[in-house]
């Protein structure tokens, strides 16, 4: 009887329902495969969605629709050039019938369960500290003047990385149309498939939760990987981990083998290891060189395969 009235008056706890949203094309489908692969291992309770044009539906369901459900786009989003929608197709994640919804860029890969990605509060996003300096570095060249007078002094702030955030659908249903709204009054000349990064920023903060860096491990060749990384985001980049021409001997490479593509013998990963433990000197003089002059305000040298592409 004292049980049955301790559970009445037990305070109720709602559980929200949850999904991974991702979205790609044909180009990134190795690393969308990847990710969903991995989500279903990490947190097979979670269902998986991928949002990939229209005229690739086919193709996708047929390599990966196993992993995830995989949907077009609801429509086209004004302002935005047709090759590069596919850019800004994250924005529709406030669309699913979901209470929580994480969005993972399809060049990213989970290699531990990451449940308080999903942990969200209310009104605010769940975000992680992009890499560089501050939000205005962020702004591609070409849009920098007109988004420095749309959003003054915002430039200034701490900025978030577009490529991993949760939020509460119900309270952003509106967020393509309001991202429509912005971009139009702002009046840019033109698009870049990268803006969507900053114009988020200016849109959202500062209402946002910040996550620790584990949850989003980016700038691969100029940040040490944690020990306790839940997800790995290959960012940037001439090249992604499925290219061949990927650089191996990168600490980043042989999470993508042991994580990306579920290697578990273990010879293909000591010899991956191993080849990391030899070009580490030569790795981390490099990043020294290359920090040192940008705090002296020099050339950004990067490495050659560290090169802004198109999603």
């Amino acid at each position: 009887m004292e049980e049955n009235v301790e559970a009445a008056n037990a305070p109720f706890v709602m559980m929200m329902t949850r999904a991974l949203f991702t979205a790609c094309n044909r180009g990134f489908f190795p690393g969308a495969e990847a990710l969903l692969a991995g989500s279903a291992r990490f947190h097979p309770e979670i269902p998986r969605f991928c949002m990939v044009p229209q005229e690739e539906l086919a193709e996708a369901r047929g390599r990966f629709g196993q992993l995830a459900e995989i949907i077009p786009p609801p429509r086209a989003l004004a302002g935005i050039p047709a090759e590069m929608q596919v850019s800004i197709y994250k924005l529709f994640a406030v669309t699913l019938p979901f209470d929580a919804v994480a969005y993972v860029d399809a060049d990213a890969i989970f290699c531990a369960p990451a449940p308080e990605l999903w942990e969200t509060e209310s009104g605010k996003w769940n975000v992680i500290e992009d890499g560089a300096r501050s939000l205005g570095c962020t702004v591609p060249d070409v849009m920098a003047a007109e988004f420095a007078r749309q959003f003054p002094g915002v430039g200034e702030k701490k900025a978030f990385n577009g490529g991993v955030f949760a939020l509460r659908t119900a309270e952003w249903r509106d967020l393509p149309d309001k991202y429509e709204r912005v971009l139009a009054a702002g009046q840019y000349r033109t698009y870049h498939p990268i803006f969507d990064q900053a114009m988020m920023n200016a849109m959202i903060q500062p209402q946002v939760k910040w996550l620790p860096f584990a949850f989003n491990v980016h700038n691969l060749f100029d940040r040490d990987i944690p020990g306790d990384a839940r997800v790995i985001h290959y960012a940037a980049g001439a090249c992604k981990p499925w290219d061949p021409r990927y650089p191996r001997h990168e600490p980043q490479y042989h999470y993508w083998l042991k994580y990306g593509l579920n290697e578990t013998r273990p010879w293909p990963l000591l010899k991956s290891r191993l080849l990391v433990a030899a070009i580490t000197p030569k790795r981390l003089l490099g990043r020294m060189i290359r920090q040192r002059r940008e705090r002296r305000g020099g050339t950004d040298v990067r490495s050659r395969w560290d090169e802004p592409v198109r999603a």
